[in-house]
């Protein structure tokens, strides 16, 4: 992670995958995608949604979840999708 203050912004870097992990396994490991786009509802009932990391499951056979945001978007669902699908990163959607 990298993160540097720039022209009156933070700029916040990170790796955009990372190779999976199997401590019971020495074969060699896939690389996933460490960021998802994350929509869902808040303790509130109003819609969040953001960038959010991946969390391995695949040493348990079981599938990746989602862990926290790492940064909320303040736009509508629309453009949040555009800019995921410009990033190509998966958007996925909890009701």
């Amino acid at each position: 992670m990298k993160i540097i203050r720039e022209d009156g912004y933070l700029i916040i870097s990170i790796p955009d995958t990372q190779t999976r992990y199997n401590p019971y396994d020495d074969t060699e490991n896939d690389e996933m995608d460490m960021v998802v786009g994350l929509i869902t509802k808040s303790h509130n009932g109003t819609e969040e949604m953001g960038l959010a990391y991946r969390i391995d499951m695949a040493y348990k056979d079981k599938p990746d979840q989602v862990g926290e945001f790492i940064c909320l978007w303040d736009k509508d669902e629309e453009s949040f999708r555009i800019l995921c699908k410009e990033l190509d990163i998966e958007v996925i959607k909890y009701n």
